[in-house]
């Protein structure tokens, strides 16, 4: 805790204004040189963001911009800086500093996750891929996507499924994308993987999301619906962890999760994994384990809130920051609805189109850039669909409302308000 005292003491002395508030560090740039204070913030992030959602504000997020997903986007006045018109922030942003050049982001998406088979060798009840049939996405339309993904000036490519070791052109299909400039993302249940595809990945793969649903055999196999050596798939996780630079465990919560948490973190420190993701379901399944109530997921946040070992725990999918009712002491627990519901990524259909996420099913068109401009994606980023509490929430440039297919589900339309928010 001293040097988390002493950097933001540091940031202070340098013209910025630190606020603490439970697990909320905001950090207010102020009058500081964004050069000055960069290194500090970056030395914030890389040592404390496990612990604390840290948040910057009034610096172009450009300064920083592998780090934009810290930036809170508030409403200023268009500064006249006309370099930065054509950047997505321009109407959030404060500007570039005095000297600095800015660097626009593209209005496009960040990633594109490409769901190159429904096939899948487990049946989870909660599974997007919930289809008849098993269908490979074209080798046409692969390549005819990574055109127009450089076209776009894209860096990340996602390959998921289903399960996309059962695609039988993915190691061709990565070697195409890494040969492109290409940061390879691959999605997996890492029961396919032998040793000689674990060498592949390991060199090949930027990262690796392993999915597990239990905790021993028995779990695993009820949650999957199928029978697996246990013992087998955490020694492929290990082996992974050694061969490639960034492994993570994914887990979508069940009741079995929030009852034996502990076995879990026992089974995952096993395992040399830093980074546990969990999921809130979004899909309604006819398992008992995945209807969930907004009370069972309360109670897993407050057990994770007294978490304090090593393992970085964060929930990455869309859930309203205010649902446990006390954000500031659990939002570092939260990464919001960054990543669905269109904000920052589109999912290319196994169909061959493009869709805001993996629940959401929506055509919007089989070209990059006109799914990402579409009248629906801009209305999915633009949150004016929100009560004006939300919109007026510290957090909702992240929290994003919730989930939209959980609003559907439960409101009967996309705009309706998520039905675990807790409108404190």
């Amino acid at each position: 805790m001293k040097v988390l005292e002493s950097l933001l003491h540091r940031i202070e002395d340098l013209g910025g204004r630190v606020r603490r508030d439970g697990r909320l560090i905001d950090i207010h740039a102020g009058l500081a040189n964004a050069a000055s204070i960069r290194p500090y913030l970056y030395h914030l992030l890389n040592h404390f963001e496990r612990d604390y959602f840290i948040s910057i504000s009034n610096m172009a997020a450009c300064v920083m911009p592998d780090a934009w997903d810290h930036f809170r986007q508030t409403r200023v006045r268009a500064h006249p800086d006309r370099r930065c018109a054509s950047c997505r922030y321009a109407e959030a942003c404060a500007g570039p500093a005095t000297g600095q050049t800015p660097v626009p982001f593209k209005d496009a998406p960040r990633e594109v996750a490409i769901e190159v088979t429904t096939a899948c060798n487990l049946a989870c009840g909660i599974c997007f891929q919930a289809r008849d049939g098993r269908e490979h996405l074209p080798w046409r339309v692969l390549l005819e996507t990574f055109k127009q993904m450089r076209h776009a000036g894209l860096r990340h490519v996602r390959f998921t499924g289903g399960e996309p070791l059962l695609y039988p052109h993915l190691e061709k299909a990565v070697l195409t994308a890494k040969k492109l400039g290409f940061q390879v993302l691959l999605n997996t249940n890492a029961a396919l993987f032998s040793e000689s595809k674990i060498r592949f990945f390991g060199r090949y793969a930027d990262s690796i999301l392993v999915s597990m649903r239990g905790c021993d055999f028995s779990s695993e196999s009820r949650l999957t619906g199928v029978r697996a050596d246990f013992r087998d798939k955490l020694r492929r996780i290990r082996l992974l962890a050694s061969q490639c630079r960034h492994v993570r465990i994914g887990t979508v919560v069940s009741r079995h999760l929030i009852h034996h948490l502990e076995d879990y973190l026992c089974i995952l420190r096993s395992t040399r994994i830093s980074h546990w993701e969990l999921y809130r379901p979004i899909v309604a399944s006819s398992q008992e384990d995945y209807r969930l109530t907004r009370g069972d997921f309360i109670k897993l946040i407050r057990r994770l809130k007294r978490y304090r070992g090593s393992l970085s725990i964060k929930v990455a999918n869309p859930v309203p920051f205010c649902l446990a009712g006390d954000s500031a002491s659990t939002c570092h627990l939260f990464l919001g609805g960054l990543w669905d519901d269109g904000h920052t990524r589109l999912v290319l259909d196994a169909g061959g189109f493009y869709k805001p996420s993996y629940a959401m099913k929506q055509d919007l068109g089989a070209d990059l850039l006109k799914a990402w401009r579409h009248p629906l994606m801009r209305r999915l980023r633009s949150l004016e669909y929100l009560p004006l509490r939300c919109r007026r929430c510290f957090y909702a440039g992240w929290c994003k409302g919730g989930s939209r297919q959980w609003a559907l589900d439960s409101g009967g339309s996309l705009w309706a308000s998520d039905p675990w928010m807790s409108h404190e």
